[in-house]
């Protein structure tokens, strides 16, 4: 049953590298979302 180990852990292996690519690509969008919110907080203080 090495066989069924093997596949086990290269399934962890996969399903563990796109969870970690998933979160990144959450958090550079949280990113790009608070830098879209401090240019328009930075435009409505130019417009008052």
């Amino acid at each position: 049953m090495a066989a069924d180990r093997a596949i086990r852990d290269a399934d962890f292996g996969c399903e563990t590298s796109e969870m970690s690519e998933n979160q990144i690509l959450r958090q550079a969008g949280v990113a790009v979302l608070a830098q879209a919110e401090s240019v328009n907080q930075g435009d409505v203080q130019l417009l008052q």
